[in-house]
Order: C-alpha cells, then sequence, then structure tokens
C-alpha cells in the first residue's frame, strides 16, 4: 500500500527541486540513507511544506535564510528567482550577521584602544566608532 503523504511529498519535492535534482538524490541513496531519503520525502515534503498558510515562495525564503544563519552553503536547486535570492541572500545576512556586530556597537572607541591595544591606538580607531559613555559594555 502506499503513503499518501510520500506520494505528495514526491510531488511537490519535482515542483520545488526539479526532476533532475530529485532523481540525482534518489541514485544517491543507499541502504544506509534509504529511511532517511523516505522520511525527507514524507515529513519533509508530504507534511510540512503541504501545510496550507505559506507559499512556496515564501518557504523558499525561510529555506535560504536558514541555511544562511546556520553557515550552511544553500543549493540552487530551488526554482525561486535571481531576484528572490539576491533578496534573500543580502536580507538573511544581515540579519545573521548583525546581532554578532551589535556586540561591538556599544563599545566606546576607548574601550576598543584598550581592549586592543597592540592592534589600535586613538589615532588609528576608526571615525565610525562611537565614543563617551557606552551602556552596551562597561570599561
Amino acid at each position: 500500500m502506499t503513503d499518501p503523504r510520500n506520494e505528495r511529498g514526491m510531488q511537490i519535492r519535482r515542483e520545488v527541486l526539479g526532476d533532475d535534482h530529485v532523481d540525482a538524490a534518489i541514485a544517491r541513496t543507499t541502504e544506509f540513507t534509504a529511511e532517511f531519503q523516505e522520511l525527507i520525502t514524507r515529513y519533509a515534503w508530504g507534511e510540512i511544506c503541504a501545510r496550507p498558510g505559506l507559499d512556496r515562495r515564501t518557504r523558499s525564503a525561510i529555506t535560504l535564510t536558514a541555511l544562511v544563519a546556520a553557515g550552511r552553503p544553500a543549493c540552487r536547486a530551488s526554482r525561486a528567482d535571481q531576484r528572490d535570492w539576491r533578496i534573500c541572500l543580502i536580507s538573511s545576512r544581515v540579519s545573521a550577521i548583525g546581532p554578532r556586530w551589535s556586540i561591538f556597537s556599544g563599545l566606546t572607541t576607548e574601550q576598543i584602544v584598550r581592549t586592543f591595544p597592540s592592534t589600535m591606538s586613538s589615532e588609528s580607531t576608526p571615525t565610525f566608532l562611537p565614543s563617551g559613555p557606552s551602556r552596551a559594555a562597561p570599561g
């Protein structure tokens, strides 16, 4: 008996990634990876991606953002257009990097020079760094 979730998952997977990509993944399947392939097709594609509420374009953007945030390479298998990919990559990279940069944005010039004395002097400190008291990092 066939599982309708598996059939629906394979349909969605092929529509999103294309037959060539899916066929190549299936061809690489081994006895060891077969259960994982079935799980991904049935659960990720057949249940999660088949849920109502988000269109495929939005789902692709979420997936790409998650890959960027995790530091993983994003495959170009999705059929999203180049403009969508560019916008999503720029936005997700800024969102992934932004919180890391904000650690430094509250530091004053004096704190940075004190922390990295061998690499910076107050004369060579970039002018875009804040000076004066800081709330984010105590001195």
